[in-house]
């Protein structure tokens, strides 16, 4: 039996085709983005951390603008993120209460089979801690740790 294509599945057809190639578009954007620090835009203080830390990155995973909490201990959230950033000796305490942004940075490091972002808390231009973190929804729970932890699985 033979199918006639109606003029709607036709238009299906072209419109899966672009949102595949948009889709593929996006990813080698992604890839392509390099794997030195130099390739990606991102706040000189945030820069001399990553290169202090001997950090190379590939892209810019996100962004968010968040406020501090005034108590770390009480957070549960940012209280974990609080002791990630003391072990690698940074302080989270003198920015308590003020607004912030989350930069995050995708590494190529792989942890338990997904690969790892650094976040970058940035105070205004100074970034005031990194430390490390699973992408969205892969990896272990709460997937937060010290910049100075290596991955050996």
């Amino acid at each position: 039996m033979k199918k006639i294509l109606l003029p709607g599945n036709v238009r299906i057809k072209y419109l899966s085709l672009g949102v595949v190639f948009l889709i593929t578009f996006a990813l080698f954007s992604v890839v392509s983005c390099g794997s030195d620090n130099s390739t990606v835009s991102m706040p000189a203080s945030a820069a001399r951390e990553m290169a202090a830390w001997d950090i190379q990155i590939r892209g810019v995973y996100g962004e968010a603008g968040v406020n501090l909490p005034g108590d770390f201990v009480t957070d549960a959230n940012w209280g974990l993120k609080q002791v990630a950033c003391q072990d690698a000796g940074y302080d989270l305490q003198p920015s308590a209460g003020q607004p912030a942004s989350l930069v995050g940075y995708v590494t190529d490091e792989y942890c338990d089979g997904s690969q790892m972002v650094v976040w970058a808390v940035m105070v205004g231009e100074e970034c005031v801690c990194l430390f490390k973190g699973h992408r969205m929804g892969e990896g272990p729970v709460p997937g937060i740790y010290s910049v100075r932890y290596t991955c050996r699985g």
